[in-house]
């Protein structure tokens, strides 16, 4: 068991009770039912299974740029102000429609940016696996 010294106590250093078991933080939001990168996946692996081509970039790769202190911080933040509310894929087909597909978790909520660009492109929301493979068929089938 991890013992933390209680700040209150902090006088009494070297006084039994002074340390007490560290308590964990309760968590106070629900915990969503399937991580966003997991269903990221599974998508990424069903668009490639349908044939389709998809525009994204990797959370991993934005994520690596944003933190890379070599980046002048205008390139950080005009990258951010192109990318602000844009759909996390975008998938094309060979007929040139497009389908823009926003991956929410159960829990998760869009942003400000996010349901400007939806209104303005008519992204589609997708909180699960089923809903997602359900948009991206109706898509492949032209319907």
């Amino acid at each position: 068991m991890r013992l933390k010294t209680n700040p209150r106590f902090a006088m009494l250093q070297g006084v039994p009770g002074a340390l007490l078991p560290a308590m964990k933080k309760k968590r106070t939001s629900p915990k969503a039912k399937t991580p966003e990168r997991i269903i990221q996946a599974q998508v990424d692996a069903y668009i490639e299974l349908r044939g389709l081509f998809c525009l994204r970039i990797p959370d991993w790769l934005l994520s690596s740029i944003m933190q890379n202190q070599h980046i002048p911080i205008h390139v950080k933040r005009a990258l951010s102000d192109i990318l602000k509310g844009m759909p996390d894929n975008l998938i094309l087909s060979h007929d040139r429609r497009s389908l823009p597909l926003e991956l929410k978790t159960d829990i998760g909520k869009l942003s400000a940016s996010q349901r400007e660009v939806k209104t303005a492109i008519g992204t589609v929301v997708a909180r699960s696996f089923e809903e997602a493979r359900a948009e991206i068929d109706r898509f492949k089938d032209g319907k």
